[in-house]
């Protein structure tokens, strides 16, 4: 069926609800496929925006995923499973404790694993089924967890694959990393990161090189740190609640959704620190909040590349509904559309951080609805409506 661009309402998705985590798991692929590639910078530029979240459930497939895992334990090789039932190893820990060093790949077979404070320090990589079946959780619910969910320390190399982090927390020094915590070489791809706490950095921190493809960050929320260390400055407060980088750190982000995460502070969706630098392509930064600046992005005092990303529907009450540029920003084909009342784009002209205020070294064919992003077209962008029919024909069923 041809769903060519059709000038339609905005229609804001209603607010994915707790009860319903893997909703956001599944908006994914739908994001990446159908939604960035479109945004050309112009006023022809697209927002796909889901009327009903429901509705865009794919079909699932649990008989595959059961043949999948049929043969991964049917099969030998250089891998090992872990689970509870004729699996090589019953928990994640033992089996990376365990495993002779020629084995680096794990299968994990059970849908839920209930871990907290899983460090990882060996070259790994975990393989789930889809990040609808496979669940790393610290908890039931965020508020009942100990601790985050994974770290990687540094000097070890690990791969994640079709695998939902949720339901961390961390509470003492450093409040960091509820869902994910690097230090060291990092690549997930098909993965969601949702519903953690922490002070800042709460789905994914990061200060050593990370990269994300079709991935989802969303529903992660920073805590306010006691009152007592407010006062001494102990610890970072409330910046990135979907992705901080740390100084020294980089992290590669394609076609990824990073959406509803909240930051008392600064960066709802992604800080960037100084002496550090990200790279996003063809992703979507949707709905996501800041209490004082950067609804969607805090750039404070790095460097940062976007391509073909869109900003909207995020909102702050302070600097830059969307976009806060406090460092060195390279922006192309990128969209703002329906921030919070005000600008989307905030340029900081004190002379701060690593580079002194906002520069840019790359802007162009990028469009603006607000107005406030220099060089950039403005208007009213076009919206595309898909329905669950029309994405299952187009793209067929959605698989992690």
């Amino acid at each position: 069926m041809d769903i060519g661009p059709r000038q339609v309402p905005c229609m804001i998705p209603c607010r994915l609800q707790p009860s319903h985590p893997v909703l956001i798991v599944l908006m994914t692929t739908l994001f990446a496929a159908a939604v960035l590639a479109g945004c050309t910078g112009s006023a022809g530029a697209l927002v796909v925006v889901p009327a009903d979240i429901d509705s865009l459930l794919p079909d699932y497939d649990s008989a595959g995923v059961a043949a999948r895992r049929a043969a991964i334990l049917a099969g030998s090789g250089d891998y090992a499973t872990i689970g509870l039932s004729g699996c090589d190893y019953a928990t994640i820990g033992e089996a990376l404790e365990k495993a002779p060093g020629g084995i680096r790949k794990f299968y994990l077979m059970d849908p839920v694993y209930r871990v907290a404070g899983l460090r990882i320090e060996r070259d790994a990589a975990l393989i789930g089924f889809g990040a609808r079946d496979t669940v790393l959780e610290a908890a039931a619910r965020p508020e009942e967890a100990n601790a985050g969910v994974l770290r990687i320390e540094a000097g070890v190399h690990v791969y994640l694959s079709g695998i939902t982090v949720r339901a961390g927390k961390v509470t003492e020094v450093p409040r960091r990393g509820g869902g994910v915590s690097n230090s060291g070489s990092l690549v997930m791809e098909d993965c969601a990161v949702i519903e953690n706490l922490a002070t800042y950095g709460v789905g994914v921190w990061t200060e050593g090189r990370l990269e994300m493809r079709r991935c989802v960050i969303a529903g992660n929320v920073t805590l306010a740190r006691p009152q007592p260390d407010e006062y001494k400055a102990v610890d970072c407060g409330g910046k990135g609640a979907g992705l901080r980088v740390e100084k020294g750190g980089f992290a590669l982000v394609e076609d990824c959704l990073i959406a509803y995460n909240e930051a008392i502070d600064a960066g709802g969706a992604l800080h960037i620190s100084c002496e550090s630098s990200a790279r996003l392509v063809n992703t979507m930064l949707y709905g996501n909040t800041a209490v004082k600046r950067g609804g969607a992005i805090d750039l404070a005092g790095g460097q940062l590349e976007l391509e073909r990303c869109t900003l909207a529907g995020n909102a702050s009450n302070g600097k830059g509904q969307a976009f806060f540029h406090r460092g060195m920003l390279s922006m192309t084909g990128c969209l703002f559309a329906d921030n919070g009342p005000g600008n989307a784009h905030y340029l900081a002209k004190d002379k701060m951080g690593e580079y002194g205020g906002g520069i840019f070294k790359v802007d162009q064919d990028n469009f603006d609805s607000s107005g406030s992003l220099p060089l950039a077209a403005t208007g009213t962008p076009l919206y595309v409506r898909l329905h669950a029919g029309e994405i299952r024909s187009r793209y067929g069923a959605v698989t992690m």
